[in-house]
C-alpha cells in the first residue's frame, strides 16, 4: 500500500525491491493505491481494507502482506518456502516479531479465506484502537491475544523481516547526512 505520489517517491527503493523480488521469484505484485484509502483514519489503516478487497477477489491462497517501506535484501529467499512451515497449520495470519520482540504487522502472511477476513474486519472495528501509535498494529496485537489459533507470531524475526539493529540503534540524528 503506497498512498500519494509524495510518499511513493520517499519509498521507490522499497518498491522496487518487492518488484525485483517477485519477478525473480515469479509471484504476482500488488501494489495498492488510493483506491484503498479511508480517509477517516491514519493511512496505515487501509491495509486491512486493500487485505479484504484481495480475499474477496479470490485470486490467491496466500497473500504476503509487506509494508512500502519494507526493502528486500535476499532475493534468493523464497518466502514461498517459507510458508511451507506453516501451511498445514489451523492459522490464518503469520505475524512476526520485530527486533524489540513486539509483534509487527509489517511483513505477515495471510490466507484468503473467511476466517482471515473475519479477522480483519475485527481488527478494523477496534475503533479503540485508531490513533493508538501503533495504529492497525496494535488491533491485530489485539486479534492475537483474543485468537491465538489462528493467528501464529513467528518469534524468530530473521525468518522473514530482519534488520540489523545495531544499525539502527547508532544512528546519530544530529549530524547530517
Amino acid at each position: 500500500l503506497a498512498l500519494g505520489k509524495r510518499y511513493r517517491k520517499n519509498i521507490v527503493t522499497g518498491l522496487d525491491s518487492k518488484i525485483a523480488y517477485c519477478k525473480k521469484q515469479g509471484i504476482d505484485f500488488v501494489i495498492g493505491g488510493d483506491e484503498y484509502y479511508d480517509r477517516t483514519r491514519p493511512r496505515a489503516w487501509s491495509k486491512l481494507k486493500m487485505i479484504e478487497k484481495l480475499i474477496d477477489e479470490n485470486e490467491y491462497e496466500w497473500i504476503f502482506m509487506s509494508d512500502a517501506d519494507v526493502i528486500i535484501k535476499n532475493m534468493d529467499i523464497s518466502i514461498l518456502n517459507i510458508l511451507k512451515e506453516y501451511e498445514t497449520n489451523d492459522e490464518v495470519i503469520i505475524m512476526v516479531k520485530d527486533a524489540w520482540e513486539n509483534i509487527n504487522s509489517g511483513n505477515m502472511f495471510i490466507k484468503c479465506c473467511e476466517k482471515s477476513k473475519e479477522i480483519i474486519k475485527s481488527a478494523w472495528n477496534r475503533t479503540n484502537r485508531i490513533y493508538h501509535k501503533w495504529w492497525e498494529n496494535a488491533a491485530l496485537v489485539d486479534e492475537y491475544a483474543e485468537k491465538k489459533e489462528f493467528i501464529k507470531v513467528e518469534e524468530d524475526n530473521r525468518k522473514f523481516n530482519s534488520y540489523d539493529i545495531d544499525f539502527l540503534i547508532t544512528i546519530d540524528f544530529d549530524k547530517k547526512f
